[in-house]
């Protein structure tokens, strides 16, 4: 796995840190070996004793000088590359830094060319819809390929692939950014997780621009507080040259504040914000507003319903204007975009009635959804989502938590697919509310229990829209 193309650098005298699978990788790109290096000498630090073996006997073989079991650097280099697990706090980085010209990670050497590129977008809700409005707007105003991380999938253009984490792990995360540049892309718009912040993938990653969306309870059982959570978001603004933020979230200015300044920010309600919505039109198919910059006043026209896919539309606006994309250009390319699967994605059917699979997780986000749905006008709205365990994380007790009479949904019916027994805990209480528990062994099967005739002028959402569900609902 060759994570760099150095063909057109001469990087002189270079220093790796760090002697696991990215750091092979990276010194062997150097050495040339095929791959066309330009690197005068190559010295691999691994830090401990336990990192040599089989793989330092081979880049001794192919020119390198390793060092393993010390982490004090000796003599002068052009250029140290620093891999993800290695903090910027730690004696080996100020060591490196003491004894080289510049100091950069391996996903830097990776697009030594263009590491303006990145975007990173982190936030509770609304990550993937602006990542994939983001790309389409780039696309279509700058003729770019842009390549993709996120939840859903990765995407390398227009080629789509399997995504098992929202943002990769480091070394998986390297090998996507070099087959995005082997590929020709010339941006990366990425989902940055809070689990990716804290546990390092994206370490060394410099982001050209970086947004935060919005901050609302998810992920508790792995930062126990909001304030953890929220301070784990804020890791990712050092790492970036410009930075946006939805001005309407309370968490705002707890998350951006170490963020370099000025803060871009965008709003749905105050005027002060560098992008506003103003005469916001919500409709079931998708909202319209008008965007105003700086005096400059544009209208604006998604095929996204909801009032969440106004900031979405806001987040994905205000990264292409830092990255030089005009107002007006964003905004009329997003006129063609589409939103992400299983974002309110909606299903032909053939009766009188509406089918849509989103995967909202949280309160909030759920809340957002069924509201968005509830304005399309519904005789009554139906929810079929999956569940398993009794747990805090159970979605019955997520919507016994959303703030449903405020929002004025009145859900009427509730269709569980799950492998609890109805008796026992938060089965049991949505049965004695009402709902209907379903087997998991019998989800297959769930269409029976949904009587069709009884369905016009219905709002059906499915909620973590498996394969499964789609198939048995739809067919």
């Amino acid at each position: 796995m060759a994570m760099c193309d150095a063909s057109e650098l001469n990087l002189g005298d270079v220093v790796v840190l760090g002697l696991g699978k990215t750091g092979e990788a990276v010194a062997d790109c150097l050495l040339d070996n095929g791959h066309g290096g330009r690197a005068r000498s190559v010295t691999v630090y691994g830090g401990l004793k336990s990192e040599s073996g089989e793989s330092t006997r081979a880049l001794e073989a192919a020119g390198a000088r390793v060092v393993c079991g010390t982490e004090d650097i000796e003599g002068h280099y052009d250029l140290a590359v620093v891999s993800p697990g290695i903090s910027e706090f730690s004696d080996f980085f100020a060591s490196a830094a003491a004894h080289a010209d510049e100091v950069i990670g391996e996903p830097e050497l990776a697009w030594r060319e263009s590491p303006e590129r990145w975007v990173g977008i982190t936030g509770t809700n609304g990550k993937t819809t602006s990542t994939y409005l983001l790309k389409h707007i780039l696309e279509q105003t700058l003729g770019a390929k842009v390549g993709l991380i996120g939840s859903i999938s990765n995407m390398i253009g227009d080629e789509e692939f399997h995504a098992e984490h929202t943002t990769p792990e480091s070394c998986d995360l390297q090998a996507l950014f070099r087959q995005m540049a082997d590929a020709g892309c010339t941006h990366c718009v990425m989902e940055v997780s809070s689990h990716s912040l804290v546990l390092r993938r994206v370490a060394g990653v410099h982001f050209a621009v970086g947004l935060f969306t919005n901050l609302t309870q998810d992920h508790l059982d792995f930062h126990n507080t909001m304030e953890e959570y929220a301070k784990a978001k804020a890791m990712l603004f050092p790492m970036c040259e410009k930075t946006a933020a939805n001005a309407d979230d309370p968490w705002t200015e707890t998350v951006m504040k170490d963020a370099p300044q000025p803060v871009y920010t965008f709003s749905a309600k105050s005027d002060s914000a560098s992008l506003t919505a103003r005469d916001i039109r919500l409709a079931p198919s998708g909202v319209r507003f008008c965007a105003l910059e700086e005096g400059d006043l544009v209208r604006v026209k998604t095929n996204l319903p909801g009032q969440f896919s106004v900031y979405n539309a806001l987040a994905a606006i205000s990264c292409a204007r830092l990255l030089g994309v005009s107002l007006a250009d964003a905004a009329a390319a997003l006129e063609t975009a589409h939103g992400a699967k299983g974002r309110v994605e909606p299903v032909p059917t053939d009766g009188d009635y509406s089918i849509f699979i989103d995967y909202a997780v949280t309160p909030d986000a759920i809340e957002n959804v069924l509201t968005t749905l509830r304005g399309i006008a519904p005789k009554r709205l139906v929810m079929l989502f999956g569940a398993g365990g009794d747990s805090a994380n159970m979605p019955t007790t997520v919507l016994a938590d959303a703030d449903f009479e405020n929002g004025g949904i009145n859900i009427l019916s509730l269709l569980v697919a799950t492998g609890l027994c109805p008796s026992r805990g938060e089965a049991r209480r949505l049965v004695q509310q009402g709902g209907i528990v379903v087997d998991e062994k019998k989800v297959e099967s769930i269409d029976e229990s949904i009587p069709q005739e009884k369905f016009a002028g219905d709002g059906i959402i499915i909620r973590k829209g498996k394969k499964v569900f789609h198939k048995a609902v739809t067919r």
